[in-house]
This record gives C-alpha cells, structure tokens and sequence, in this order.
C-alpha cells in the first residue's frame, strides 16, 4: 500500500474499520512532501498522515504489518500528526513486528502533537510487536492519553511526554 489517501499535508477524520484483516506493505517515503513549508511539524506520515483540527478518528479491529514509514517530520504507522482539538481511538489495532519507522518524531499509533496543541488519544485492547525505540505514542506534548488492556514487547508506552495526562490501566 504505497499511496492510499493523500499525502504529508491531508487530514482525516472518521471510522475505520479493519474488519479484522490485515494491511500489509504499507510504504509511505515523505522525503520530498515537506519542501517548501515553513512549519513542517504539521504534517505526518502514516496510513493516516494527519487528523484534522477538532475532528475524531475511530480506528478498530485493525492489524497492520510490513511497513516502512519514513518523514522528514512525524512518522508513525497510524497517525503521524493531530491538530489541536482531535481526537484519536484506537480499540483492537494490533501492530506486528515488521515495522520500520523513522522520522523526526515517532511512534506506533501516533507521533506528534505540538506544544500548543490539545489532543486526546485512547488505546484499548491493542498491542505491538514491533521492536522499535519509541512508544505507542511518540511526543505527546499537551495531550490526555489513555491506554487500557494494551501492550508493547519493547516496554515503552509513551516516550517524551510533556505537560501530559497519561493513564495506564492493565
């Protein structure tokens, strides 16, 4: 799945749900996306590159595996950006272990939020396998985040949180 739904810059809002099947291969190579833009921090890479300003994104029954997602900014297999105001459920989403992620923030479900924005992320009854050096949630600055009957194999759930509401429950 190399290009599904726009690119660095568009945003999503909505239900997704996976059914329970699997999406292979997603390939998202936003090297040359960000040219040109003064505020690079707002866009993401990822199956959802960004969520718009106040909207919510409902993502269930979902697995994901084999995926390369490179940004010169957010990357994250699901989310890699959140405006101010959007919310962001994950309930049984499952990450496998061929995963590669790289960018200037990073994270399983979601990258980034910035400082002055205000996100809120639930996770329920999800889990990653990936063995990567960063979290579910990547650089939550600002956010109330809420993991319940959730896990990582790498141990680390939420990495750089700042001025953040975090719950972990199970």
């Amino acid at each position: 799945l190399n290009s599904w739904y726009g690119g660095a810059s568009t945003n999503f809002a909505g239900n997704f749900n996976g059914n329970g099947y699997t999406i292979y291969g997603i390939y998202r190579n936003e090297t040359n996306a960000l040219k040109g833009f003064n505020t690079n921090y707002k866009y993401g890479a990822g199956l959802f590159c960004s969520v718009a300003e106040g909207n919510t994104l409902n993502v269930t029954n979902l697995n994901v595996d084999c995926c390369y997602v490179y940004a010169e900014c957010n990357a994250s297999v699901l989310v890699g950006y959140a405006l101010n105001g959007a919310t962001l459920n994950f309930d049984k989403v499952s990450v496998g272990e061929n995963i590669f992620i790289k960018g200037g923030q990073t994270g399983i479900f979601h990258a980034y939020a910035m400082k002055s924005n205000t996100v809120n992320i639930n996770i329920n009854n999800s889990y990653s396998l990936a063995e990567l050096d960063c979290g579910f949630i990547g650089y939550p600055s600002r956010t109330s985040t809420s993991i319940k009957n959730s896990f990582s194999v790498n141990g680390t759930m939420v990495a750089g949180a700042v001025n953040s509401a975090v719950t972990l429950e199970n």
